[in-house]
């Protein structure tokens, strides 16, 4: 016999009931790739974007800045493409922020460089003046959020897989890349994103059950250890 299979029987005779469900995904993070390359060192793998489904229908765009490669501030962020984002989102947020950060919608310009960026924004926002390292930007440490509003028919689900498939996008600019020179340059988001599905924790329901469980592997560690006294007799 398995060394625990004696425990869903034992726990079910007292009562005890196991459960280890998997939630359903509620949180995915979308990473950045560098689209220009103006500079060094690559500060791409410092920003993510962390999209919870907080209910109520409303959806949080959380923006953060790691600074693990080097010091920049995020200072313009873009949410496209204009002919599907409103689809499945409102288009105007509740911004929020920590530290410093002070952000407000519609940025200047209104698009990324459609050079490198070929779709238009449904939604932007930059740091207000002045922007810049340790000013309103979102540096080091500090984040930004977005906070929109689902579209009657549209589902989370439904949200990262667009994110997934590239159809709908983020771009954002940093500026004063390494410190506080005026080295920036523009992000845009990967084509795959990372799912923060997390399973429930065990968990054990009944009168007394932890009691009981403690008791039951206890009698079942006195019995193995009786089997093996009795062989080494023989």
């Amino acid at each position: 016999m398995n060394k625990l299979s004696f425990i869903p029987a034992a726990l079910l005779a007292t009562g005890v009931v196991l459960s280890m469900n998997s939630m359903p995904a509620d949180a995915f993070s979308i990473g950045f790739n560098n689209v220009t390359n103006n500079t060094s060192p690559n500060v791409a793998p410092d920003f993510n974007v962390s999209v919870d489904d907080i209910g109520n229908g409303q959806v949080k765009f959380t923006f953060n800045n790691t600074g693990q490669v080097a010091p920049a501030s995020i200072t313009d962020i873009y949410f496209g493409k204009s002919d599907t984002f409103p689809t499945y989102l409102g288009t105007t947020a509740t911004i929020g922020s920590t530290g410093t950060v002070s952000f407000s919608q519609d940025a200047s310009p209104p698009n990324p460089p459609q050079g490198q960026f070929q779709w238009q924004s449904a939604y932007s926002a930059d740091a207000d003046a002045p922007s810049g390292y340790n000013k309103n930007g979102v540096d080091v440490g500090e984040n930004v959020s977005f906070t929109f509003a689902l579209q009657p028919g549209a589902s989370f689900n439904d949200l990262q897989n667009l994110y997934n498939n590239g159809t709908l996008v983020i771009a954002l600019h940093a500026q004063s890349i390494g410190g506080s020179g005026g080295n920036s340059d523009w992000f845009g988001s990967h084509t795959s994103v990372t799912s923060n599905d997390i399973p429930e924790p065990l968990t054990i329901l009944g009168t007394g059950a932890a009691v009981g469980f403690a008791g039951l592997f206890r009698r079942e560690q006195s019995k193995r250890l009786s089997k093996v006294q009795v062989k080494v007799k023989a």
